[in-house]
């Protein structure tokens, strides 16, 4: 008995470091090591436990869903290097790309983050926002916006086209922001990449 519980709690703290390096979520060993002693217990209470050590570990419903996708791979394969190599390959989404902008007969290359929150549109045309540093705004017009907590008018220019991991997006518009990051991309110009 003694020996599955400690199978239990290492193959628990594998995986709950796979889920924090996946979630780039830094946690500290004595809370992985925490859940993984709950978790290791899961032999008399199954999912109860689990679910209780991805609450003190992570505090994240998306952590639950992962360590139940692992959990099931695991028992469906028996192999934890492989499983959790696909569950890497699978759930780890690529969050920089490359972006070159051709506008007003230039290029701008630019390294965009894949912001999943940032939805705006207009007319249909989905927006990505890039920082004041990189363009020489001539022709602008105004989109309003509405966040959480603020309601605005965006600057707003319409490109020649951007490229994007290698496919030409036309149907973009770039909204002009002040800020610490460079680009802000909008999920909606992600289809086929």
């Amino acid at each position: 008995m003694l020996l599955i519980i400690l199978k239990n709690l290492i193959f628990n703290v594998i995986i709950l470091k796979v889920i924090s390096y996946t979630l780039n979520c830094k946690v500290k060993f004595k809370y992985i090591l925490l859940g993984s002693v709950i978790g290791s217990y899961r032999i008399f209470i199954k999912y109860i436990f689990d679910i209780a050590m991805l609450i003190v570990t992570f505090k994240s419903f998306r952590s639950i869903i992962s360590y139940l996708t692992i959990l099931g791979l695991y028992k469906g394969i028996n192999s934890i290097p492989l499983v959790l190599l696909l569950y890497i390959i699978n759930t780890r989404k690529k969050l920089y790309y490359n972006v070159i902008i051709k506008y007003n007969k230039k290029y701008i290359i630019v390294k965009g983050y894949l912001d999943t929150g940032n939805t705006l549109q207009y007319n249909n045309i989905p927006i990505v926002l890039i920082n004041k540093k990189y363009i020489e705004i001539n022709k602008f017009f105004y989109v309003p916006y509405k966040t959480i907590d603020n309601i605005g008018l965006l600057k707003v220019i319409k490109p020649d086209y951007i490229i994007l991991d290698g496919r030409i997006v036309k149907k973009v518009l770039l909204g002009i922001i002040e800020n610490d990051v460079d680009m802000l991309l909008n999920p909606n110009i992600m289809e086929g990449i």
